[in-house]
């Protein structure tokens, strides 16, 4: 059976979600329950839908590789000057 959802019904489904997750219980609690966003049933939602997840995932690794890529630069640079005779 398919169960879809719909603005009569979301909060009830939400819920339901809720009762089995902790956190997106305390997430509902505190902020209370998402918008109903509603976009065309059409492939191109389809494919905005993944590129925003796929964008997203892009944006977080960046992220999280920020402080690597600012120790690799620091060291880079203490190599450098060091091989240079620069005294700081």
């Amino acid at each position: 059976m398919i169960h879809t959802f719909n603005k009569n019904n979301f909060r009830e489904y939400c819920n339901r979600l809720a009762e089995k997750d902790i956190h997106l219980q305390a997430i509902i609690g505190q902020y209370g329950h998402p918008p109903m966003w509603q976009r065309p049933a059409s492939f191109a939602s389809l494919i905005h839908i993944i590129l925003e997840q796929q964008v997203s995932l892009v944006s977080a690794r960046a992220e999280a590789w920020r402080p690597y890529r600012s120790l690799a630069t620091m060291l880079l640079w203490h190599h450098y000057i060091r091989t240079k005779g620069i005294e700081i």
